[in-house]
């Protein structure tokens, strides 16, 4: 299994770029979660919400979540691409702390025991990447697949908190990415994201996105 060189230098090849724009669904369904909450208010711990950008990339996404006032985390499998996400923070003021993880790694695990799949995510919960950090109030997982790992990620989240997932789905157009990392039609919507209710839902255009939460406000359907 690659453990990141591929990426290491896809990423190295774009360092001359800007992080990117953000994903439009990532950006409506941040400032729904802000206006609900009167911005990114600080928690009851005076605390500023801890978000999660699993799969990170070069950073777009983890960058925004620390201009709206929360206090990030990026994860990524690719050296390169932490390294390039924490350039950018730097460049902007941002503080967003970096973290190396190969989440394809942890999905297995989840995955390879479903007789016993409460303990498969305890234990992921329990693993070195994710001991002794704060349970995030959000987490936003964009153009990554693992179904594993979104069994699992509910258990990660804190009271009252939040997912954020958005994909591609069968009907994107191209060659790329691959058939095993797009969804079928309305699979996003049909997860049960552990029993959180879903606040906003689009699927179109050969992409889906979900804002799923713990204690949510009135769901939101996009066609």
């Amino acid at each position: 299994m690659d453990t990141g060189g591929e990426w290491d230098a896809k990423h190295r090849a774009r360092r001359a770029e800007t992080a990117g724009d953000v994903d439009d669904f990532v950006r409506r369904a941040l400032d729904l979660l802000d206006a609900e909450a009167g911005g990114a208010a600080p928690r009851a711990s005076g605390r500023a919400p801890i978000a999660w950008d699993l799969a990170c990339g070069r950073g777009r996404h983890a960058l925004e979540l620390a201009r709206r006032g929360r206090r990030v985390t990026a994860f990524d499998r690719s050296a390169e691409a932490l390294a390039q996400v924490a350039a950018y923070a730097a460049r902007e003021g941002l503080a967003v702390e970096t973290a190396r993880v190969d989440l394809a790694v942890v999905g297995d695990r989840v995955s390879e025991d479903r007789a016993t799949r409460d303990r498969a995510v305890a234990d992921w919960a329990a693993a070195d990447w994710a001991a002794g950090r704060p349970r995030p109030d959000l987490i936003v997982v964009v153009n990554y697949l693992d179904e594993a790992l979104f069994d699992a990620l509910p258990a990660l989240l804190a009271p009252g908190g939040a997912l954020l997932v958005t994909t591609f789905t069968v009907d994107h157009p191209g060659e790329h990415p691959s058939a095993r990392f797009r969804l079928a039609r309305g699979a996003l919507a049909r997860r049960a994201w552990g029993g959180a209710e879903v606040c906003l839902s689009e699927e179109s255009n050969g992409r889906a996105g979900i804002l799923a939460r713990i204690g949510a406000m009135p769901a939101r359907e996009v066609d």
